[in-house]
């Protein structure tokens, strides 16, 4: 995960938040307000770390691990011990999957796409597009339980998704056309859009037409566990690496002079772990090298 404070106002990265003689705290958890989400948990164990360095603005946390297969979003804030001072920031939307499931990258034009009514431009003035990312990632694999092996792409016209199937079991055809008939039944599944077009791996549905209302949230228990791999928070290495201009969801308390605000970007690979007796237990030696993973701006 790396993170930046910036002006709000001119966007200059601070690099020292030794601002007086505060002492900063930070804590990692779970976004919790996504309308569709894995019950997935986030594991803590005694050498789960979270430290920071104010001279540098580097926020490291390792050994953390996510109890359940989904679409997750992280959120680490940090906060002044007299509470002056509180920055909340959040992540990429975070793919936790099976052991024994790939994804494919999408490489040319996806057989399975979606069309939803709505304002795309209003997700990204927002900053909330990686929550919609995650919701929709969600409702299709944990709440219709779609075989999906791939991430999803959203792309502005109205709001358009793209994503792969795996269509090589015939159990997993079957769930494609159960789950497609539910989905194109249920054209106010996400809440601020109106589905209306849908194409299943390569067969076009019937959307059912819409109502006013919009569908309440979900919450559904996944079946596999997910490893988060040294979670590490830096500033300007990654940011050097970053392929697009990055942008995140923040707020703040009480500001100085300078009004201050959050950018937030995150090791963007889908995570795993290996099987596991315990998913409430986690041992550090089997999480992998964050090195690896690729960095995905906001």
């Amino acid at each position: 995960l790396t993170t930046a404070i910036v002006d709000q106002k001119s966007q200059v990265k601070l690099d020292n938040i030794a601002w007086n003689t505060f002492t900063w705290s930070a804590a990692v958890s779970l976004y919790g307000s996504l309308q569709h989400q894995s019950n997935g948990i986030l594991i803590q164990n005694l050498s789960s770390t979270v430290i920071i360095n104010p001279q540098s603005g580097t926020i490291t946390a390792t050994n953390l691990a996510i109890s359940e297969v989904g679409a997750y979003i992280i959120k680490l804030d940090i906060t002044t011990s007299n509470n002056q001072y509180s920055i909340p920031f959040t992540s990429n939307c975070i793919i936790v999957k099976e052991n024994s499931t790939t994804l494919n990258a999408i490489t040319s034009s996806p057989s399975s796409n979606i069309t939803y009514q709505g304002d795309y431009d209003k997700f990204v003035t927002a900053g909330t597009l990686e929550n919609l990312h995650c919701t929709i990632y969600n409702y299709l694999t944990v709440v219709k339980k779609l075989p999906l092996n791939t991430n999803i792409i959203l792309a502005k016209g109205s709001v358009n998704v793209f994503y792969g199937m795996d269509t090589s079991a015939s159990a997993n055809r079957s769930q494609i056309s159960s789950g497609c008939s539910e989905l194109a039944s249920d054209p106010n599944g996400i809440n601020d859009l109106v589905l209306s077009n849908l194409t299943c791996a390569g067969t076009q549905y019937t959307v059912k037409s819409s109502s006013i209302s919009s569908s309440s949230s979900s919450s559904i228990t996944a079946s596999n566990a997910g490893l988060i791999a040294g979670v590490v928070v830096g500033v300007c290495a990654a940011l050097a690496l970053l392929a697009a201009a990055a942008y995140s969801a923040y707020k703040y308390k009480k500001l100085p002079s300078s009004k201050v605000a959050g950018q937030f970007n995150e090791l963007y690979e889908p995570l795993e772990r290996p099987q596991l007796g315990n998913a409430a237990t986690t041992n550090p030696s089997n999480i992998a090298n964050s090195s690896s993973q690729q960095i995905r701006p906001l």
